[in-house]
């Protein structure tokens, strides 16, 4: 005899739903009288609260949307004229944005019988929105006006290896907490290549509008290249693949550090190098060629 129980967990502070199966199978001729006798007489590893209690015990096995990081690498015309710390400022003033998704295209072909869909192209998720806070000096609206005024000069364009630029973003971790976000693991690596901003948004002004003032821009790549830091750092450490659960392991119904043996990069260690000393030309061009 076998059954579903369904419901909605409260762990770690967050809720989740979840549908277990228990049992042995239909041929079986155990009748258990109550749920509870269902727990002690059926045994179901993978499929015990335990087990699931384990895997959700705060949510660590989950990606949180809100630690990340992006790296803008503007132009080598605007180097000369943006600082260090104004680029940081701008970098960390990015409120919201999206890693880009894509699609494979298809075209139907068919010989005889059920037509097959084969693919011929793929199409990135083309443009992606930046959103920033907006400081006092307005620095970020500034940065991408400086941009895209550099895109079209007295009613010429510019050539597209002019402006055309990298943006990066580092989706982080939250297994092992840190002072700040320089401190956390870096789990993904998104490259927009060819990047440019196509649009900004309108400011609007108000004596009655409160709260922060926000802008946004559109940026239009190329292409995007995604590298996974969790398999790369398996297989530096053991020359092969393994999942992200390999460190898995329930004790007590608790999850133990999922990757304490991983040897995933913190983001500090990757970025600190690239930012360091931007105002110098030469360091700039590392930067450019690096980012």
């Amino acid at each position: 005899m076998s059954f579903n129980i369904g419901g909605r967990f409260k762990v770690g502070g967050f809720t989740i739903g979840a549908n277990i199966p228990f049992g042995v199978g239909r041929d079986s001729e155990v009748t258990p009288k109550s749920i509870t006798d269902k727990f002690k007489e059926i045994k179901t590893p993978n499929n015990s609260i335990n087990t699931m209690m384990a895997n959700v015990t705060k949510s660590g096995l989950f990606s949180r949307p809100y630690l990340y990081r992006i790296l803008i690498t503007p132009p080598k015309e605007m180097f000369t004229s943006y600082s260090s710390d104004r680029l940081k400022s701008i970098m960390l003033n990015c409120e919201s944005l999206s890693i880009p998704g894509y699609t494979m295209a298809t075209k139907p072909h068919k010989t005889y019988g059920i037509a097959k869909e084969y693919v011929y192209e793929k199409l990135p998720e083309n443009p992606i929105t930046l959103g920033f806070y907006m400081s006092d000096k307005m620095h970020e609206f500034n940065f991408f006006n400086d941009w895209m005024s550099g895109m079209y000069k007295q009613g010429r364009v510019d050539y597209y290896d002019e402006y055309k630029s990298t943006m990066t973003i580092y989706q982080l971790s939250a297994q092992e907490p840190g002072v700040d976000e320089e401190d956390l693991k870096v789990m993904m690596k998104v490259k927009l290549i060819d990047a440019y901003p196509k649009s900004i948004s309108s400011l609007s002004l108000g004596h009655e509008t409160t709260g922060i003032q926000k802008m946004t821009t559109d940026i239009q790549f190329r292409w995007a290249t995604y590298e996974d830091y969790t398999a790369k750092s398996s297989r530096d450490r053991q020359g092969g693949t393994e999942g992200a659960l390999s460190g898995f392991k329930e004790i007590g119904g608790k999850l133990a550090n999922t990757f304490s043996s991983f040897s995933t990069p913190k983001f500090g260690s990757i970025i600190k190098k690239q930012l360091n000393n931007l105002p110098a030309v030469q360091s700039l061009d590392q930067f450019f060629n690096n980012g």
